[in-house]
């Protein structure tokens, strides 16, 4: 459960990390071939791309961190976990920005949380790998050599 939520996450991140540089290649590429008019639905078009992929980002982030919430609930954390819950239920409305700017502003609510519940579980997990007794391994037997 927790690898794919942590998958869908990453999909997203990738997704939106791609697409955000279709700004860059308005500005570099297509914006100097045309002036303000011509250039108009090309624009709205690459803004449009890199704005649907940060609100998949958003859905699948929200839907990640809900579930890895959820597996945190279930293994005896229940306050991280609600937070996990809370938190993605209130990313995933963001991914509504294509279509809302108050979708989009959602996330000033959204993104505190979060960001608290990814830095907790984060230093949790630090803390317990900390805790951790270091493993010796023997040393491992010479080959025998065949005579």
């Amino acid at each position: 459960m927790a690898g794919a939520a942590a998958a869908a996450a990453a999909v997203g991140g990738a997704v939106n990390a791609a697409a955000s540089l279709a700004p860059l290649v308005l500005v570099l590429h297509v914006s100097p071939g045309c002036t303000a008019a011509a250039c108009g639905p090309a624009a709205r078009a690459l803004l449009g791309l890199a704005l649907s992929a940060d609100a998949l980002f958003n859905l699948l982030l929200g839907a990640g961190i809900a579930v890895l919430g959820v597996g945190m609930a279930r293994c005896g954390r229940a306050w991280l976990g609600g937070l996990g819950v809370a938190a993605g239920i209130a990313t995933i409305p963001v991914s509504l920005q294509v279509v809302s700017t108050t979708a989009a502003r959602w996330l000033a609510v959204a993104a505190p949380l979060w960001l608290l519940f990814v830095a907790w579980s984060s230093a949790l997990l630090w803390q317990e790998r900390r805790s951790e007794p270091e493993v010796r391994h023997a040393p491992e037997a010479p080959l025998a050599r065949a005579g």
